[in-house]
């Protein structure tokens, strides 16, 4: 049988200074080998998948003051779903981990070293108490570019330091940190994985729409003040092009961490430098001109960088911002973002509680073709100035005439449907999808999406030419006169939307190039064309800072990942299945065996199902509901006669009694009685009592599910 590890990798890191040298801030990371790959790869993907990361997240914080099945409250600063590490927060610190960074003269020092100002990361703002903010909203002022991201360097930073963290996934012999490698290099890595992920989400999405259904709203209480339509869907089912073949990006090695602070205080990864971050709230030509002066990147690269925003969507807690950029499709890479920000004609995808028995399915004009888009300007009033300005992406379409009769369609007050039912007949012997809007009843008319699309106006500004006044609302375009600070002033509902007649965005970087807007056109036209480009500028923002050849390009290794369907944790009137609930997650190169992970540890429920034994926080036994995470807290091994918790390493202990034997039921497979080892006795069998409470009294049956 498999030894059981200390959870800290304590056994390995006794010996490590013999076997590798520890990494040196300042110094150069060390190369990659292929198996840290394949290990740290597989860590960062469960850390991506439904859920994962909020648990794991509860594990490094014992301390806390308060946690609840979405929710932990530590130093007085409540975290939820929104907060915990995914891909598209891996992509994010990718970028802002890469900001230059100015010495005390205002100089450029560094940049993409592991280290970022972490001061104002953990401002979290409470969409429910609005109101209580001021006139309009919430004094954004004190928040950091980086809010929102501390979770996420916890986590990678517990991945950089521990070997055998995340569980669930292979054990590294020696931590990266003993192996020499530098955590700007992890950071590097973490970012490719990500975008990794979501085109491995992207492709498993066109086979199976539903692996990602732990993720809607109908299986997790999101909370989140602006949106009860969280739903998970590749609009691209069924489509022959679905799918996205392998992409090669670039892995180089040997960045350097900027040295700790001396304030022990504050996390190693934590720097007091001057960072110089882009404006969210800046027009297009502020976001050109910033990545030239601060990446080196022409109009082109700019572009197809912005394609990042394909994942992740808006957290209100973090920026007092709200939605998504792509709607259905916040977890998949692919060039959706482009077709939306271009404008082109689309379809509406809407997505309704599975109780309404609704098909997700396209909806576009009146005659079923791609309907006419815009871009709105909107505020929601939620920042002192009444912002922040945002921009949301409308449909000329048609309301969801698909839905059965008594459900009440997205945006209609109502559930009738005479815009459909009193559709004209087409020449071809069909009937039209609703009443085009030559007829009356303003069938036919601009609609946003549920969960809505929504730009900023620094990427809103790559398309269409406008400026931007001191409070970051967008002017000097024909509707705009009273779309600001003192109109909202004036008139809180009439002026907080605009649809401006903004001309095209012709900015050219170079002067000789192409105007921004058509290289957005170009890859919302050709994916093919923009993964291509995306990995090179990748590869330039990843190398920032850095001479050209500095970096040491590491081995390619394709790998394959296994990418689990987690279950629901909060499933309506449903038990997750003990054989399913407990996935594993590894990385293998292209024709290699799949590597066995925790292959002898399994999990203890009573033969009442619903509920699993683990290992509380004060590390007494207690009963969990199977609609969990399943954590290593859950996990046992047997060791000679001892019931050995994975997380604590440490023994079943039940009055008094840390040695146990498992009796085989005569009858039921994978069923077990547990009782005293040594003992002939009756009355010394592990069960559960009154309160759920373990007691040591007569046979009780428990189940055996391997893992």
């Amino acid at each position: 049988p498999r030894m059981i590890h200390l959870p800290a990798g304590l056994l390995v890191l006794l010996f490590s200074s013999t076997l590798a040298d520890v990494y040196s801030p300042g110094s150069p990371g060390a190369p990659w080998s292929s198996a840290t790959q394949k290990a740290v790869k597989a860590k960062l993907y469960r850390i991506f998948s439904p859920h994962q990361s909020l648990a794991l997240y509860k594990d490094l914080h014992p301390e806390a003051e308060e946690i609840t099945d979405t929710t932990i409250t530590i130093d007085g600063v409540l975290q939820k779903w929104e907060s915990m590490p995914n891909s598209a927060k891996a992509l994010r610190l990718g970028f802002h981990g890469c900001f230059p960074k100015l010495d005390s003269a205002g100089n450029i020092e560094a940049a993409c070293n592991g280290c970022l100002n972490t001061k104002g990361m953990y401002i979290r703002f409470d969409p429910h108490n609005k109101d209580k903010a001021g006139k309009c909203g919430y004094d954004t002022s004190p928040v950091a570019h980086h809010n929102g991201l501390g979770p996420t360097l916890e986590i990678l930073e517990k991945i950089y330091k521990d070997p055998s963290f995340p569980p669930s996934t292979p054990e590294l012999d020696i931590s990266l940190f003993n192996q020499g490698i530098s955590r700007a290099d992890l950071w590097a890595f973490a970012t490719i994985a990500a975008i990794e992920y979501g085109i491995d989400m992207n492709n498993i999405m066109c086979d199976d729409p539903d692996h990602l259904s732990a993720l809607d709203v109908d299986n997790y209480n999101y909370d989140s003040g602006t949106s009860s339509s969280h739903y998970h869907y590749n609009i691209h089912f069924g489509e022959d092009e679905c799918k996205i073949s392998k992409q090669t990006f670039k892995f180089t090695t040997g960045r350097s961490d900027c040295i700790p602070p001396q304030d022990s205080g504050l996390p190693a990864y934590h720097t007091d430098s001057k960072e110089i971050a882009p404006d969210a709230q800046g027009n297009g030509a502020a976001t050109v001109q910033y990545f030239k002066d601060n990446f080196g990147l022409n109009g082109q690269e700019t572009v197809a960088l912005m394609g990042s925003h394909t994942l992740g969507m808006f957290n209100y807690p973090h920026t007092v911002m709200h939605y998504t950029w792509t709607s259905r499709g916040i977890e998949l890479f692919n060039n959706d973002y482009y077709k939306i920000l271009s404008t082109n004609a689309g379809y509406i995808y809407n997505a309704y509680p599975k109780k309404d028995g609704v098909t997700i399915k396209p909806v576009g004009d009146a005659y079923g073709n791609p309907a006419e888009t815009r871009w709105r300007a909107r505020v929601r009033k939620d920042n002192s100035k009444c912002g922040p300005a945002f921009w949301r992406h409308d449909y000329l379409t048609c309301q969801d005439c698909h839905v059965p009769d008594g459900v009440k369609p997205h945006l209609q007050k109502s559930a009738d449907r005479s815009c459909c039912d009193d559709a004209p007949m087409l020449g071809n012997g069909t009937q039209a999808y609703c009443k085009p809007s030559s007829m009356r009843g303003n069938c036919e008319a601009f609609r946003f999406s549920k969960d809505p699309e929504v730009g900023i106006n620094a990427e809103v500004g790559l398309v269409l030419d406008f400026q931007v006044d001191d409070d970051g609302y967008p002017k000097g375009c024909e509707g705009f006169e009273t779309f600001n600070y003192a109109g909202l002033l004036e008139d809180m509902k009439k002026n907080d939307h605009a649809v401006p007649n903004c001309p095209p965005q012709m900015l050219a970087e170079p002067s000789t190039a192409k105007a921004v807007s058509e290289y957005v056109q170009d890859y919302a036209d050709d994916r093919t064309l923009w993964f291509t480009d995306y990995a090179a500028v990748l590869n330039i923002m990843l190398s920032n800072g850095y001479e050209e050849g500095s970096l040491k390009e590491n081995p390619e290794v394709s790998l394959t990942c296994e990418t689990p369907k987690v279950l629901p944790i909060f499933p309506k009137g449903e038990l997750q299945a003990l054989d399913q609930r407990c996935p594993q997650w590894s990385c293998s190169e292209i024709g290699e065996e799949k590597a066995a992970v925790n292959e002898d540890f399994f999990q203890l429920s009573p033969w009442k199902p619903g509920t699993v034994l683990a290992i509380g926080l004060e590390g007494t036994p207690q009963l969990e509901s199977v609609n969990s995470v399943c954590t290593s807290s859950q996990q046992w091994t047997m060791r000679g006669d001892q019931i050995v918790n994975a997380k604590t390493g440490q023994p079943l202990l039940a009055h008094g009694i840390s040695a146990w034997e498992m009796v085989p039921h005569a009858k039921k497979e994978n069923t077990f009685y547990i009782k005293m080892a040594g003992t002939k006795s009756n009355k010394h069998y592990l069960r559960v009592g009154k309160g759920q409470k373990l007691d040591v009294k007569k046979k009780y049956e428990w189940v055996l599910t391997m893992i």
